[in-house]
């Protein structure tokens, strides 16, 4: 009998940032509500565990009481780096702290991790379509293809992918080569292609992630037109072409 996948979303969390990077969204009353409206939105339209880790000291729990069967709670302070590595660095010990602690994570098979506060508007889309293609450290979907599309500049999207333990063992030791000049998005990067070497074979996410929210970077509204949406769905599909055809003719 088939076991079913175990996921766990985990929306990383920062209430009030310390790091000196580009940051638009600072306002920590305005990126509180932000988080607590993206996390009644996973509460009502998922039926999966949440985890929502926070590295400012600040505690939401208190309005989510009703929902401690769901949803848990971490937080702790990430102070001030010396030398500052930005908010890449910081969000990078967030995974590592929630790996750490979460009861969630320690039982899952799959994590979704996402922007906390972003919502993915097809996650469950997202989430049904995986459970057709994915057997345990096999065919891990990874990140968004249209970013990797564009990868002259070697990055991945870091506001949605999904991965699991075996993954986050390749990741964890590179965290230490963020810094400001050197973002999270392309140590996902590097770390993907050591991941493909390693036999993992990971593919992007199908559908690609539909995101609801502000970039906290540059205050733009991430929700795409139908048009513009349907049009990244295009290049996913002409990526696998692609890759198919790559392997063909290697075969």
């Amino acid at each position: 009998m088939k076991k079913n996948i175990v996921y766990t979303i985990l929306l990383t969390a920062c209430i009030k940032p310390n790091s000196s990077d580009i940051l638009t969204v600072s306002d920590p009353v305005v990126r509180a509500r932000q988080y607590e409206e993206a996390l009644q939105w996973y509460i009502e339209n998922t039926d999966i565990n949440i985890v929502l880790c926070e590295n400012s000291g600040v505690d939401l729990s208190g309005k989510f009481a009703n929902h401690k069967d769901r949803v848990e709670f971490l937080t702790f302070v990430d102070p001030p780096e010396i030398e500052d590595k930005g908010k890449g660095y910081k969000e990078a010990n967030i995974m590592k702290y929630a790996h750490a602690y979460s009861k969630f994570i320690s039982r899952s098979d799959l994590i979704i991790k996402i922007t906390g506060r972003l919502v993915v508007l097809n996650i469950q889309q997202i989430i049904d379509f995986n459970n057709l293609r994915y057997s345990h450290n096999r065919a891990i979907p990874f990140c968004s293809a249209e970013v990797c599309l564009r990868n002259r500049a070697k990055v991945c999207d870091s506001q949605a992918f999904i991965y699991n333990e075996s993954f986050m063992s390749l990741l964890r030791p590179r965290f230490e080569d963020i810094r400001l000049d050197v973002y999270f998005e392309a140590i996902l990067f590097r770390t993907m292609f050591s991941s493909r070497e390693e036999k993992d074979h990971i593919c992007f996410i199908f559908p690609p992630p539909r995101l609801r929210g502000v970039s906290g970077t540059w205050g733009n509204n991430l929700e795409l037109s139908n048009a513009r949406y349907y049009r990244t769905i295009a290049l996913v599909l002409i990526k696998y072409v692609l890759v198919l055809l790559t392997r063909h003719h290697r075969s």
